[in-house]
């Protein structure tokens, strides 16, 4: 008779086999190393093929450009992370986050198969990387065909490597080719047959002057969840970060976008889902962070308690040191609840290092360590599970449950805020939640933020109001992103040119079976500044007259009774 133990001796070569060291497949994937930057505005923020948001361990990963020539930049962001985490039939919880370190994540770079919702080493390895373009190469592409129809010139490369489904350049421009049917970024199709032809004359659909774009997921082949030590959702997330060169206007230039579209790549649904914004800012110093939120703009931000008085600004005398801003981050669009609405900003939290002389662990409001502390963060909840409670520190059970920590106005010491509570000196975190939401196998939502510096010398209890105006501006620019059509059956048909423009923009509709019926320009805060009615043309020149240099968006009525939008730069 074959003892267990004689059983096990036998299948120990096999497992060796399947297994490493570590409790992993062989065929797991790595962390990611790639790393790229947004760079076109005034602000420099890094990027990794990972839920990794900012953390650059060689060098600050999210910065704001000094005014003054010669100056260093001035570190806004020290990190930030996507955390997700949901629940299956089975009432089994999934998560998934990041923080600091790539070799602690829940991430690996690359999509997940479409039919098993797993991934392995090649494919981790071959999306290691970020796909940078410029709006401008985009540009030249679409002139480059819309001439005669042809492609004439050379592609621009990161036109050519675009990974859109099934791009027959990749290997070309990749090394590597896509996974086949896969769909990846998106991409303008002119002929409507699903594949992305650079060479027949599609182009990256991208937002923005400049734009990254990754994918990565939870599920790594395996390999094991370090950082919640918690099961994988086997969920994919498709990333885009972009920003305008904001030529003109201070607020967009200081402005960056993050987009993350999640797929659930599981067979079964995933419900109670949440999907949270982690970051830990350290504002030019990591023990005087003020944090606070304005859930009816579902925004969070924060300021230094020291403002202009810390020796750190610039590393410069205080005298000559800027205003200190105030980092906000506005959620721009939510995850979709099944009623098909934006589930919002559902809650906001902040807790606290460990390591600094903050409270011991078992109290509940420090660094969480395993999968449901994640899950009840990403709630609003402490990490024990205690309800958030209104006042103070949040965490005496004798006050009213709350969803948001420090919603007042710092400026108001009758407000509930940092200011007007008198708390120990910690070393904050924030979580900036939206939840619950549900997932069928294979559906995906979308939730975006934009993250800006408000500049002020109101310290050490700043007036919030000026955030909310400029987040309501971000907001603008946003929607008409989001709102551009700028294609009438497979063929873009609108044009509007010279773009920038001087004195004068024409406004030109080349399909012959529509006209302009009515049109639109409005600033960028949303105000109308000239509107035309009654029209039935093809072609309207708009003059400029006296409007100032800055950033404008057009909508038109076609006579299809189709409303199609799109972005004016008066220069």
């Amino acid at each position: 008779m074959i003892t267990c133990f004689t059983r096990l001796w036998i299948l120990l070569p096999f497992l060796l086999s399947v297994t490493n060291s570590f409790g992993q497949p062989d065929e797991a994937c790595l962390p990611p190393t790639a790393k790229d930057k947004l760079d076109i505005n005034h602000i420099r923020t890094t990027y990794h093929p990972s839920a990794q948001l900012w953390f650059d361990q060689t060098s600050p990963g999210f910065e704001i450009i000094s005014p003054t020539p010669g100056e260093p930049p001035l570190s806004l962001l020290v990190a930030g992370g996507l955390w997700i985490a949901g629940i299956n039939p089975q009432n089994n919880l999934y998560t998934a986050a990041h923080t600091y370190h790539a070799d602690n994540s829940d991430y690996w770079a690359g999509p997940l198969d479409l039919a098993t919702g797993t991934t392995d080493y090649p494919v981790c390895l071959h999306f290691n990387r970020l796909w940078k373009v410029l709006a401008a190469e985009v540009a030249s592409h679409i002139s480059d065909f819309n001439d005669n129809g042809v492609i004439d010139g050379p592609v621009p490369a990161a036109v050519l490597a675009w990974p859109g489904r099934n791009n027959p350049n990749s290997f070309l421009g990749n090394g590597f080719e896509l996974p086949l049917d896969q769909p990846l970024a998106p991409f303008v199709d002119r002929n409507g047959n699903g594949d992305y032809e650079p060479m027949l004359g599609d182009f990256p659909k991208i937002k923005g002057d400049q734009a990254l774009w990754w994918v990565f997921n939870d599920e790594g082949g395996g390999a094991l969840h370090k950082e919640t030590n918690g099961l994988a959702l086997r969920v994919e997330v498709q990333a885009l970060a972009y920003a305008f060169e904001g030529a003109n206007d201070d607020n967009l230039s200081n402005t960056t976008f993050l987009e993350f579209k999640i797929i659930n790549r599981r067979t079964e649904k995933l419900d109670s889902i949440f999907a949270s914004l982690w970051t830990d800012f350290d504002l030019t110093y990591f023990l005087d962070d003020n944090f606070g939120c304005i859930p009816s703009d579902k925004i969070a931000y924060l300021y230094s308690a020291e403002g202009v008085q810390n020796p750190d600004c610039f590393n410069t005398p205080q005298d000559d040191c800027i205003a200190t801003p105030i980092i906000t981050v506005k959620q721009l669009i939510g995850p979709k609840g099944e009623s098909g609405a934006d589930v919002g900003f559902s809650s906001f939290i902040t807790f606290n290092n460990p390591t600094w002389g903050n409270p011991l662990p078992s109290v509940g409001t420090t660094d969480p360590s395993v999968d449901f502390e994640y899950y009840n963060y990403m709630q609003g909840k402490w990490k024990n599970g205690q309800a958030l409670t209104y006042g103070g520190d949040g965490f005496n059970p004798a006050n009213p449950p709350t969803n948001f920590m420090f919603p007042g106005n710092p400026a108001d010491s009758a407000d509930w805020s940092m200011c007007s509570t008198s708390l120990p000196i910690y070393d904050r975190r924030m979580m900036i939640n939206s939840g619950p939401f549900s997932l069928a196998p294979g559906e995906s939502t979308t939730v975006s933020y934009a993250i800006f510096p408000v500049f002020t010398d109101d310290y050490p209890c700043p007036d919030i109001t000026p955030i909310v105006d400029i987040g309501n501006e971000i907001q603008e620019v946003f929607d008409g992103l989001t709102a551009v059509t700028n294609t009438l059956g497979n063929k873009e048909t609108l044009r509007f040119y010279p773009n920038p423009m001087h004195s004068e923009g024409r406004l030109v509709l080349s399909d012959t079976r529509h006209t302009i019926q009515e049109a639109i320009l409005l600033g960028a805060d949303g105000r109308v500044v000239k509107n035309y009615r009654h029209l039935h043309t093809h072609e309207l020149v708009i003059q400029r007259d006296n409007l100032p240099a800055g950033l404008y968006f057009y909508k038109i009525l076609t006579s299809d009774g189709q409303w199609s939008t799109g972005r004016a730069v008066m220069d």
